[in-house]
């Protein structure tokens, strides 16, 4: 039967469900005119469209679904970041260390929205953010979005204590990956540049963000950390740095 064969080729594809059922019933009400002798067209042609279709809609669904918009970089003793979609989801998890790289195969991260994901990770025994002090940062294309985002990041945090929740310039993010950086750890590097413009990414590789801001105060003359903004001059990989967006203390 023309119904049976449509099926089986519709099991072959890989796709949503809802979106093969949805297809799937539309093609077999159309395959039920077949019988008018007018402008007929072939069963098997159009069993190939719609298939075509299906595909089509799926692979577009699944590049709207995979395409990353938005970042949360997390950054204590580990490092790693978290790509969201448009939907919040996370859809990609990248260590920046040894540890990080530990968290991200060790943790199921992909799908969670990002409130569920960073509610994992800080759960995580592997993050070791307690004594050594956590950095959040959200990053996304706009200032309403990115408010969201460091809404629900601050819910998650609680009162944890040495949390610093903030956003920051996504325009940054290709940046620090450049220099083999998260986030997180590429801003505490422009803050130590502004001091010393000799420090490398190299340097800041691999150093605790408790380190960091020691470092970071023990440069500053008046022995600050000065971790809330970014320096307005030339940073790494001659990127122009710029102010954060935000800033938020949970804890000490």
């Amino acid at each position: 039967m023309m119904n049976e064969r449509i099926r089986h080729a519709f099991g072959q594809v890989r796709a949503e469900p809802a979106l093969k059922r949805r297809t799937l019933a539309m093609l077999e009400q159309r395959t039920r005119g077949f019988s008018r002798p007018v402008r007929r067209r072939s069963p098997a042609l159009t069993a190939a469209a719609a298939l075509l279709t299906l595909v089509l809609l799926g692979a577009g669904g699944s590049w709207w679904y995979l395409t990353p918009v938005s970042a949360i970089s997390i950054d204590s003793a580990a490092s790693l970041e978290l790509s969201l979609n448009r939907l919040d989801r996370v859809v990609a998890v990248q260590g920046f260390d040894e540890a990080g790289c530990a968290l991200a195969d060790e943790l199921e991260l992909t799908h969670l929205t990002y409130t569920q994901a960073l509610e994992t990770v800080l759960d995580s025994a592997g993050l070791d953010g307690g004594q050594e002090g956590l950095s959040i940062s959200v990053l996304a294309d706009s200032e309403q979005k990115s408010q969201a985002l460091l809404t629900g990041v601050r819910a998650c945090a609680g009162e944890q204590p040495n949390v610093h929740c903030s956003s920051g310039d996504p325009q940054l993010l290709s940046q620090a990956h450049g220099c083999g950086l998260s986030y997180g750890r590429y801003q505490a590097l422009l803050l130590l540049q502004q001091r010393d413009s000799s420090i490398t990414a190299e340097q800041v590789q691999g150093l605790s963000m408790h380190e960091l801001r020691s470092w970071i105060a023990a440069l500053s003359e008046d022995g600050s950390s000065g971790g809330d903004t970014l320096p307005s001059g030339n940073g790494a990989s001659g990127g122009q740095g710029h102010h954060g967006q935000s800033g938020h203390h949970t804890g000490g």
